[in-house]
C-alpha cells in the first residue's frame, strides 16, 4: 500500500519514496519516523516520545531521531528555517505541518496505513516475557541436575556420645577403623595427669589402657594401638 503528500509517494513496506517519479530508498528507521510523523500530522511530538513509541524495548539514542529528521528534510528538499513539511518546535519536538488527504493512493487512510506499518515493523518480543522464559529455563535446568544426581548424594547419620563428665576433659579422640570403638586422652585437671581410655561405642563402656604415671599425648589406631608419651 502507498500514500501521498505533495509530490511524494510513500511506500512503507519497501522503505521507498517516489518524488516526481524518482525512486529513493531510505533506511528503515527513517521510514518509521516519517510514518510516525504522518500519523501524528499537526501534532507536536518530542524526540523522547518518538523513540519510546517506535522502539519501546530497545535502547536508542535521541540522535537517531535527529538524524532521521535531517535526512528526511534533505530528501524532501525541506528547510528547517522555512519548513514546508517538518517544523521544529523549539524545546518541544517536531510537527508534520503539510495538510494530508485522508485517502491514500492504495487502500485506507494515512492513519490506518501508518498504524498498520508500525504494528508490523515495530512488533518486539516483550522484555518481561523474555526474562520469564529465561528464568523458567534456568529453574528447569537446576531441577534436572538436582534430580539426576540425587541418587549420588550420600546421607551420613551422626550420633553424639558422652566420653566423660564435667570433672575432666577429653583430648585427641581417635575413632577405630570399624567405627565401633574410640580411643581418647582423658585429662584430670585437679590431679594434673591424664590417661588413655578405650570406649566401646555400642555399650558405652570404657577401659583405662594406661596408668597415671606419665603425660600421654595422643593415641593412634593401626594394627596395634600406638600411644605417644612425653
Amino acid at each position: 500500500m502507498t500514500f501521498q503528500f505533495a509530490n511524494c509517494l510513500v511506500f512503507p513496506a519497501h522503505n521507498k519514496l517516489e518524488i516526481d517519479g524518482q525512486s529513493i530508498k531510505i533506511e528503515p528507521k527513517i521510514m518509521q519516523v516519517l510514518c510516525f510523523l504522518l500519523r501524528h500530522q499537526g501534532q507536536v511530538v518530542s524526540r523522547e516520545f518518538i523513540a519510546q513509541s517506535l522502539w519501546p524495548d530497545t535502547v536508542v539514542g535521541l540522535d537517531v531521531i535527529t538524524r532521521a529528521i535531517f535526512e528526511l528534510r534533505k530528501i524532501l528538499n525541506d528547510s528547517a528555517q522555512s519548513p514546508q513539511f517538518i517544523e521544529t518546535i523549539a524545546r518541544k519536538g517536531y510537527c508534520f505541518i503539510y495538510p494530508l488527504e485522508q485517502k491514500s493512493v492504495g487502500e485506507g487512510s494515512v492513519d490506518c496505513l501508518a498504524e498498520s506499518y508500525e504494528s508490523k515493523s515495530f512488533f518486539k518480543w516483550p522484555l518481561f516475557v523474555t526474562l520469564s522464559v529465561a528464568v523458567i529455563l534456568i529453574v528447569v535446568v537446576v531441577i534436572f541436575f538436582l534430580t539426576r544426581y540425587d541418587s549420588d548424594i550420600q546421607v551420613h547419620k551422626f550420633r553424639s556420645t558422652l566420653l566423660t563428665h564435667s570433672d575432666s576433659q577429653v583430648e585427641m579422640p581417635a575413632l577405630s577403623p570399624s567405627q565401633k570403638s574410640v580411643l581418647f586422652v582423658q585429662f584430670f585437671p585437679e590431679n594434673r595427669f591424664n590417661q588413655i581410655f578405650l570406649m566401646d561405642l555400642q555399650t558405652n563402656k570404657k577401659v583405662a589402657l594406661t596408668e597415671q604415671d606419665a603425660i600421654y599425648r595422643f593415641p593412634l589406631w593401626g594394627k596395634v594401638v600406638s600411644i605417644f608419651t612425653i
